[in-house]
């Protein structure tokens, strides 16, 4: 629950700043792209510093830390390239409505960044032993893909 709200304040940050960029760029991408960042930010804050500090205790020795905290930064690094590149393709070139171009890349990029984590984990023996999602912090959005 914890980790959907997360989840949930990131995607608000994340929409609310790109719906007030659409006003400043004359293409939606540039607003997509930094509206994802601001997301990836302020989820990275809420679960790895609030909710994931005694998960991330667990994981012995700061390279390790490191390591696991570097695979959820790749996978936020994916979601921000769907994000961006579907808004490009949707609303940029096709002329989609930029709210609607938004809920596809929101969907696309959480698909993705789930993926990248579930793939990146499971490899991670010490990591794969926690469900995902707390892992995570909620995947999609530390990174998961909010997009």
């Amino acid at each position: 629950m914890r980790v959907g709200a997360a989840s949930f304040v990131a995607l608000i940050v994340d929409v609310s700043l790109y719906t007030m960029l659409l006003a400043h760029f004359h293409l939606a991408a540039p607003a997509a792209f930094l509206g994802h960042i601001s997301g990836i930010l302020v989820h990275f804050t809420v679960s790895s510093l609030i909710f994931l500090r005694p998960e991330m205790a667990d994981i012995t020795g700061p390279v390790r830390q490191f390591a696991a905290l570097a695979k959820f930064f790749l996978a936020g690094g994916c979601g921000l390239l769907v994000t961006t590149l579907v808004i490009y393709l949707t609303v940029d070139r096709l002329g989609l409505h930029p709210h609607a171009g938004k809920a596809l890349a929101v969907g696309l990029s959480f698909l993705t960044v789930f993926s990248a984590l579930k793939l990146m984990v499971l490899k991670d023996p010490q990591l794969a032993e926690r469900p995902l999602a707390q892992v995570a912090g909620g995947a999609p959005s530390i990174l998961e893909g909010k997009a």
